[in-house]
């Protein structure tokens, strides 16, 4: 099974780098390792894009490995995502084992060989079933998504270790610190992977819950197993609620406005039924890289499909509930699948849907399928058992398979996703985006007027960014030909409904460089002022959104005393932003303010641990010595005539 995982995946290896692999991997020097220095291996750990420390570290290691071998070749990026698939599906497998052998201690399965043979059989399928899932496919292929499977990787290896101190505890009354480490262990290590990883308690919980259900074997409750998940899940979890609260939870918006908390809830319970369907029935045009063409729910009838989605995940939840006693292992699987998504598709205001996310949970939605085919009580014969097996892995092979094959070309992946999500603002950017590309590799002015007209039609997809009206006055501008007013309109307006977001940020900073380079017209200038004033009441205090007007400031007005007084606006909000002060320096620098610029870098150099920060000290230590020693000269010069 593993070696058909690897053959289904293996031309979707030949694909480049998509979607956030270009902030996290290419353009991200932090992780573009060139030598053993360890500063700069510490440095690739802890700057995550996002700002994530240390969450993440290592996963950038892992990438940070990567280029020092390999440089930015994303064939060796992907391949080390599949080593980490399969090394994920094996580890899965001892976990499925170590599962039934610590339910058949808690006596719900057979005890005599042959039905423990056929059940080792059984999830071993099973792992080879989850391996090739279409779904998975994106946590392989998207290199940026190394993050939930190695994560992943920590979570299987934490319950595998769970499931065998837990039954040894339970046979033998020993093994209490095992089952503590188990957890501890391997969701603190997770978690420097991707903070998922620290669900890790609640999975285990949900093992606890349906099989000794926090008893001995002689039936009473064991204080270890209570003890553990109060201090590794109730009172995390109390103070996790405390803080989410506090940090996304508004009153005034909680239950009005097209994007409150009650409106998200509302369309995950849609978007989870979308996964289940994903997951255990894909189809090839429903499998893509975005999913924000999704409808938001409005109420329980608006779309009707809301109400019946609530209605059918509390049916499945109804029935988990209820099997609970004779099928443990099904009401188990429904329950991962629920944890799975507690984090992503609850009051967090992410974005509604993304594949990978499954990545976890379709381990539960297999086992709950699984225990009804094979494991607690068939349904089915023996014989048909094995023709939906081979079903399965026929259907889940082929078409992970195809779907590997239009992520093998960039160009391919771009067109197919748009074709799929005529709807979706991100496809339809991305197809254009990969269009310029090619347009400007073959100088194929077809292909960009194709671009051209993509973004124009775009731009007027419900919730599309300015992204759209952006890349039309640049690529215009590089044409010789000012954006037409209507493009302008469109961008000003969507500005001023607000509110702004990391895509709008890096238009206006797109934007600033078009007009700074002489590309942009001149003469439309005066709108780029405009657009400035009209995104600024919804700025909401983002650090990004005020050093982008700050360069718009100094490069395009060529104001240094505004775009100073912006950088300074927002040190003031985030004192310790590193890349604030850079910023804040080299102005200070240009204006031959040396004694502010001095004390600048002198803060820089206090926040520099292990030598992380020596690329951006050195050349501003540089340029602040050459120019006191001009100063200095002149000085010297003048006191000599």
């Amino acid at each position: 099974m593993l070696l058909l995982a690897g053959f289904a995946y293996w031309n979707g290896l030949r694909g480049g780098f998509v979607y956030d692999d270009a902030s996290s991997i290419l353009a991200n020097p932090n992780v573009h390792i060139r030598d053993l220095d360890l500063a700069t291996w510490w440095r690739a750990a802890v700057e995550f894009p996002s700002g994530v420390a240390p969450f993440r570290s290592l996963t950038m290691l892992s990438f940070a490995a990567n280029h020092y071998f390999s440089g930015l070749a994303p064939h060796a990026y992907k391949l080390t995502n599949l080593a980490i698939h399969l090394v994920n599906g094996m580890l899965l497998f001892l976990l499925l084992r170590a599962l039934l052998a610590l339910s058949r201690a808690c006596s719900s399965l057979p005890r005599d060989q042959h039905a423990k043979d056929a059940a080792a059989v059984t999830v071993a399928v099973m792992a080879g079933l989850w391996v090739l899932l279409p779904i998975n496919i994106s946590a392989v292929l998207y290199v940026v998504q190394r993050l939930e499977a190695l994560a992943t990787s920590f979570v299987f290896l934490g319950l595998w270790w769970y499931c065998s101190a837990r039954r040894r505890l339970w046979q033998t009354g020993r093994g209490q610190m095992s089952l503590c480490a188990s957890v501890i262990v391997c969701s603190s290590f997770g978690a420097l992977a991707k903070e998922s990883a620290v669900m890790l308690p609640l999975y285990a919980a949900v093992i606890e819950l349906c099989l000794p259900n926090t008893r001995n074997a002689d039936g009473h409750r064991s204080r270890t197993v209570i003890g553990l998940f109060a201090c590794t899940l109730v009172l995390p979890l109390i103070a996790g609620l405390i803080w989410l609260w506090r940090l996304f939870i508004d009153w005034d918006t909680l239950f009005s406005g097209h994007a409150s908390t009650v409106s998200r809830l509302l369309t995950e319970s849609r978007v989870l039924i979308d996964y289940i369907a994903w997951t255990l029935v894909p189809r090839l045009d429903s499998l893509t890289l975005y999913h924000d063409d999704i409808e938001r729910s409005s109420g329980l009838l608006a779309p009707p499909t809301t109400v019946l989605a609530i209605l059918a995940l509390a049916t499945l939840a109804a029935v988990g509930i209820w099997q609970r006693k004779q099928r443990p292992l099904f009401a188990l699987g429904i329950a991962w699948f629920f944890a799975g998504h507690v984090l992503t598709a609850t009051i967090i205001p992410l974005v509604l849907a993304f594949e990978h996310r499954n990545y976890f949970p379709s381990v539960g939605l297999l086992l709950a399928c699984t225990s009804l085919v094979g494991l607690e009580r068939p349904l089915v014969h023996a014989r048909v058992r094995r023709i939906l097996t081979i079903l399965a892995i026929a259907f889940y092979a082929s078409t992970t398979w195809m779907r590997a094959q239009e992520w093998a070309d960039p160009m391919q992946l771009a067109r197919s996703d748009a074709l799929k999500r005529p709807q979706s603002s991100a496809a339809q950017f991305d197809f254009a985006q990969a269009l310029l590309a090619q347009s400007a590799r073959t100088d194929n002015q077809a292909d960009a007027q194709a671009a051209l007209t993509i973004l124009d039609k775009g731009r007027t997809i419900q919730g599309a960014g300015i992204q759209f009206e952006q890349a039309i006055i640049v690529l215009l501008g590089q044409s010789g030909y000012p954006a037409p007013e209507a493009v302008w309109d469109t961008l000003m307006a969507k500005l001023a409904r607000g509110p702004l977001d990391n895509n709008s940020v890096h238009a206006l900073s797109q934007l600033n460089h078009c007009f700074a380079d002489a590309q942009c017209q001149s003469s439309q200038r005066d709108k780029l002022a405009q657009a400035y004033a009209l995104a600024a009441p919804h700025d909401n205090g983002r650090t990004d959104f005020i050093s982008v007007r700050a360069e718009y400031a100094w490069h395009v007005l060529g104001n240094h005393a505004l775009a100073e007084h912006y950088f300074r606006e927002g040190l003031a909000q985030s004192p310790s932003n590193v890349r604030l002060l850079r910023a804040l320096a080299v102005i200070l620098l240009h204006e031959d303010k040396l004694d502010e610029a001095a004390s600048t870098i002198a803060a820089i150099e206090r926040k520099n641990r292990l030598g992380m920060l020596d690329g951006f000290i050195a050349p501003l230590r540089r340029d602040l010595e050459a120019r006191r020693a001009a100063a200095h000269n002149q000085t010297k010069s003048g006191s000599d005539r």
